[in-house]
């Protein structure tokens, strides 16, 4: 390549693009194709390669912005619409970097290539700065005209990016892959409402249905960690009020669903340990008895324990801090989106089975905190992985289950599915290389069929496990 660049005179502005326009003119001018040209930025030069992209209008061109996107693009430069083969490389860690993709939804100019590749170096947003591979190499490929953005990416970001790419069933969430803390893999399609009007992203909330259930069972083993309940211990000990059948239904049963409860006021359905029998209201009376035992609401109880991991944007519904969430939504019979998720007078209720509000970043926050021993102690985390029932599951047939969380057969993997109207999720780890998948989905595209439904998960699933190594 021929490179030009030059030092910036400090507190450039915006009028510096007019100087880099007329350069570029000028190459146009002498035979140089456009499609040979790229303009590379990183932070504020990234911010000046957007006007010039805006600026040249030449569909042609390559552009890369790295680190250079915000939330706010769109309303504070609504005259800037992207134009050409645009790259943007932004990094998990920096606190100033953010997806182009809302900026490049918004924009009426032709863009024939778009990519994004997420990086994940842990230098937040110094990783501009240095003259690393990791946007150094993709940068390269670009220029070379090679827009598929697999240069230096790994097979699993290729079979997932495949996946995607490849797949006519629509998709409208996040995908968050990470091993060990690093993040792998994250993809984000759709939208965040039904008038799609806002393009999907990472900071988004979604209802995350029954991975609920795994966080509401290591809150219960953080009160056997403090001495407050034990679990062999019949529930009406911790809630007076049941009727005689909790005397011999225990905190055990309610963990693993074989408590045989089908509602308060009526008798059991089987002698508790009797069978397994997925269900909610068992979760429900678990959040019942934390309050019991704490002293504390269950909203309040729950929210401490987030922030405290640091899991900032998630919470018990009744807690209305939450302003990022997402609608959910469904397909009807004619392809037509419409809202599927409606809070109700139970929210509060079934909350601890399957009403927490996160987001991907969080769940994988909550994911190395679970696993890398920063809740339970190693014996109430070995108890909660411990297999005591056999459950059919609907996508992933016969599984046994532990306390709030499916065991693979093979122990490969543990995690949880989750389901609300309009809510699709998945919180897997696979303890052998420390990764962590996290699927959050807003549209229900066969509400009657939860193992179309649930078509991305279950591949995405598939894909991580055989490339996790």
């Amino acid at each position: 390549f021929i490179v030009f660049s030059e030092i910036r005179p400090k507190n450039t502005d915006a009028s510096y693009s007019k100087k880099i326009v007329h350069q570029i003119d000028s190459l146009i001018a002498t035979g140089v194709e456009p499609s040979a040209i790229t303009v590379v930025g990183t932070s504020k030069g990234g911010y000046l390669t957007k006007i010039l992209s805006s600026t040249l209008k030449n569909s042609a061109m390559n552009f890369v912005l790295i680190g250079c996107c915000n939330p706010n693009d769109v309303k504070e430069n609504p005259d800037i619409h992207l134009c050409g083969n645009i790259l943007s490389i932004r990094e998990t860690s920096d606190s100033l970097s953010y997806t182009c993709v809302p900026q490049k939804e918004y924009s009426k100019a032709p863009i024939p290539h778009f990519k994004e590749i997420v990086l994940s170096t842990g230098i937040h947003h110094a990783y501009v700065y240095k003259a690393l591979p990791e946007w150094i190499e993709p940068s390269i490929a670009w220029a070379k005209g090679d827009y598929s953005g697999k240069a230096c990416q790994e097979p699993l970001v290729v079979a997932l990016d495949s996946l995607f790419e490849h797949t006519a069933q629509p998709f409208s969430g996040v995908t968050l892959i990470s091993q060990n803390g690093r993040t792998l893999y994250a993809h984000c399609a759709g939208f965040v409402d039904t008038a799609k009007t806002i393009p999907m992203g990472l900071g988004y909330q979604f209802v995350i249905g029954s991975v609920s259930k795994q966080l509401t069972a290591a809150m219960i083993l953080r009160e056997l960690d403090s001495g407050h309940v034990a679990l062999k211990d019949p529930i009406r000990k911790y809630l007076p009020s049941l009727p005689s059948w909790g005397d011999t239904v225990t905190i055990h049963h309610l963990l693993t669903h074989t408590h045989g409860i089908v509602a308060i006021d009526s008798p059991l359905a089987f002698k508790p340990g009797e069978r397994f029998d997925y269900s909610q209201i068992g979760y429900a009376l678990l959040g019942q008895i934390i309050e019991k035992t704490s002293g504390k609401s269950f909203a309040d109880y729950s929210n401490e324990l987030f922030r405290s991991l640091g899991m900032n944007s998630t919470y018990h519904p009744s807690i209305h801090k939450y302003d990022q969430l997402v609608t959910g939504m469904a397909l009807d019979s004619h392809g037509n989106i419409y809202k599927h998720y409606i809070e109700n007078s139970d929210e509060d209720y079934f909350t601890a089975a399957a009403r927490f509000i996160s987001t991907a970043s969080d769940l994988t926050i909550w994911s190395g905190a679970l696993h890398g021993g920063k809740i339970l102690s190693p014996k109430s985390y070995s108890l909660m992985m411990t297999k005591y029932a056999v459950r059919q599951h609907p996508m992933l047939g016969p599984t046994d289950y532990g306390y709030g969380i499916i065991i693979a057969k093979d122990n490969s993997q543990l995690g949880q599915y989750g389901y609300a109207p309009g809510f699709l999720s998945l919180d897997y780890y696979i303890p052998s290389t420390k990764t962590t998948m996290i699927v959050l989905e807003n549209l229900d595209t066969h509400p009657n069929d939860h193992t179309a439904d649930f078509f991305y998960h279950t591949q995405i699933q598939k894909i991580v496990l055989r490339y996790s190594k």
